[in-house]
C-alpha cells in the first residue's frame, strides 16, 4: 500500500508522427511484459513485436485504424516504415512508461550490514 506508481511529466501515449497522422499506444499486458524479460534490445524483431502489440490505434485525421482490426503483419509493416525519428518517438513511450519503484532498506542478520535495494518493475514484486 506504500508503493506509488511513478510517471514522468513527459510521458504520453499519443504520439504524433507527421501531419495529422499518429499512433495511440496502450500499456503492455502481463503477457507482453513476460516477453520483455531477458529479451535482447538488439533483437529488432522482438522490439517490433512488442511495439505492434502495444498499439491501440493509428489515426489519420479523423480516421481511426484500431490495431485489433489489423493483422500483426500490417502493424509490423507500419512500424518498419517509420523513420528513425518517428521510431524514437514511439520508443520514448516505453522508456517513460509509468513504473512501480520502491527503495527498501534492511539490516542483514547474517552479515550485520545495512543494505539499500531498489525494487522496480513487476518482476521485482512477484
Amino acid at each position: 500500500s506504500t508503493i506509488q506508481v511513478q510517471k514522468g511529466d513527459d510521458h504520453t501515449n499519443k504520439i504524433e508522427l507527421f501531419g495529422n497522422v499518429g499512433v495511440v499506444m496502450k500499456y503492455p499486458t502481463v503477457d507482453v511484459i513476460k516477453k520483455l524479460e531477458g529479451f535482447d534490445v538488439n533483437d529488432l524483431d522482438t522490439v517490433f513485436d512488442i511495439m505492434a502489440l502495444s498499439i491501440d490505434y493509428i489515426y489519420d485525421g479523423e480516421q481511426l485504424f484500431y490495431a485489433k482490426e489489423q493483422t500483426q503483419a500490417e502493424l509490423l509493416q507500419f512500424i518498419e516504415n517509420l523513420s528513425s525519428e518517428q521510431f524514437a518517438r514511439v520508443q520514448k513511450f516505453f522508456e517513460t512508461m509509468p513504473k512501480i519503484r520502491k527503495e527498501i532498506q534492511y539490516d542483514c542478520p547474517v552479515c550485520n550490514k545495512h543494505h539499500v535495494k531498489m525494487l522496480e518493475g513487476l518482476q521485482s514484486f512477484f
